[in-house]
């Protein structure tokens, strides 16, 4: 149930803890993109009122992932130090700060639905969609956060497997539950995009079920020993890692505002970009939670010359794995937005996209490794201070001028610059921890 990542062959470590996240992963992108699959079929009204609810998604996710990030680091490297006491504490303290939130925010969002995605550019043929799918996902937020950070203390102890094998059943629950529900099969009534969000949130309810089961029975990481210190000390790490990941779905909240300028069917074509470039960039999440796990454990234990060996080799995956990912997006840009539509100019968008912006992988690449770095070690303020910068000052402004004098192609290019220049940025930042560390 547990893997000691301390010792043995560094690059075997890595595959072993990554392989079945990315399979896991892939599971929880593949039910995203089978969402919006069928609710494409539904309209370009009804895709667009889906496609407005990502940012506000992704912010609450975020959240999560923040806490998670947090947990990781903490049981990670309690564990590497041997110290399965403090392991449980920091785990539960986590998990119900994860039902917590998921509550609070699950009250906040049904009541400002309205004048929030209105304020995202939503109008009224397509808030009436975004509506009914924010109502369901609201009132299922707990069973979605609180796998999310569950899984975080799991692979922090070194077992990938449960984790990915849960998020695939999750992903199979989903593609049973899509069709039925939103299209009225078996006898079901047609929901449409209320049938997709219930069967996300029913998908997400078993994984709620089977990582509670896990954690308490198996990996023995719940303890009920609350104390102020590990909140603190949770607090501390989650906070600039909560704040970190809300920088990128608040960035996408804004790009999208600038594209709802141009219609729509703009706005929907973006709603399949993101999808599909997470099923392209989730080879990086996956390299991301196995190197948050083992570093983590390689700090707790002193192993330091370990860490450095793994930070190399995760940077040369990146660059060979991104210039991979820009010659199939090159080639299969406007096969991709024929998929899921034929109207001429989603595909149009979709295909400007994958010419533009992949070359910038490679350097999405190095900005993961980097994060998963800081976070393992403590020290996610340096990812916060990068992230701000790569957004605010470089991404959004780039982006807003440059849409003035070459349109929507214009903002594509100001997400390649952003990614470009601090990705180089964040190299030279790995470089200089691995020599002080």
């Amino acid at each position: 149930m547990k893997a000691d990542l301390t010792t043995g062959p560094i690059s075997p470590a890595l595959i072993r803890m990554g392989l079945p996240m990315f399979i896991g992963i892939f599971a929880i992108i593949f039910i995203n993109v089978v969402d919006i699959y069928f609710i494409s079929q539904l309209g370009e009204a009804q895709l667009a009122g889906v496609t407005y609810t990502f940012p506000v998604i992704t912010i609450i996710t975020n959240l999560a992932m923040g806490l998670g990030a947090a947990t990781s680091s903490l049981v990670s490297r309690c564990y590497g130090a041997k110290d399965s006491s403090n392991s449980q504490s920091y785990t539960t303290m986590a998990i119900l700060l994860a039902f917590s939130i998921g509550v609070l925010f699950g009250i906040v969002g049904i009541a400002t639905i309205n004048p929030l995605f209105t304020a995202l550019g939503a109008d009224a043929s397509s808030l009436k969609y975004t509506a009914e799918y924010m109502n369901i996902w609201y009132l299922g937020m707990p069973l979605v956060l609180v796998p999310m950070v569950g899984n975080y203390a799991i692979r922090a102890i070194g077992n990938a497997k449960f984790s990915g094998m849960v998020m695939i059943l999750a992903a199979i629950v989903n593609l049973i539950l899509d069709p039925i529900l939103i299209f009225g099969l078996l006898g079901a009534p047609a929901l449409g995009v209320k049938g997709a969000a219930i069967a996300t949130i029913a998908s997400y309810f078993m994984a709620f079920l089977a990582g509670l089961y896990f954690l308490h029975f198996k990996a023995r990481l719940l303890k009920l020993r609350l104390s102020f210190k590990y909140l603190k000390d949770i607090t501390k790490l989650a906070l600039p890692n909560a704040a970190n990941n809300l920088l990128t779905p608040i960035t996408l909240a804004v790009m999208i505002k600038i594209l709802s300028t141009y219609g729509d069917d703009v706005v929907a074509a973006m709603g399949i970009i993101t999808r599909i470039e997470s099923l392209f960039l989730l080879v990086f999440m996956a390299m991301s939670s196995a190197l948050n796990a083992f570093i983590g454990q390689n700090y707790g234990a002193k192993k330091y010359i370990r860490i450095q060996q793994a930070t190399k080799i995760t940077v040369k995956f990146s660059i060979i794995y991104g210039l991979i990912c820009c010659v199939l997006l090159l080639l299969l840009g406007k096969s991709i937005g024929k998929i899921f539509s034929i109207q001429h100019n989603i595909i149009t968008v979709t295909n400007l996209y994958f010419i533009i912006v992949p070359i910038s992988y490679i350097f999405i690449g190095i900005i993961i490794t980097s994060n998963s770095n800081f976070n393992a070690i403590g020290k996610p303020q340096i990812n916060l201070k990068l992230n701000l910068v790569r957004y605010f000052v470089l991404q959004i402004p780039c982006a807003y001028i440059l849409s003035i004098s070459f349109g929507i192609g214009g903002v594509f290019i100001g997400i390649l610059i952003a990614n470009l220049v601090i990705g180089l940025f964040a190299l030279k930042l790995l470089n200089n921890c691995n020599k002080t560390i």
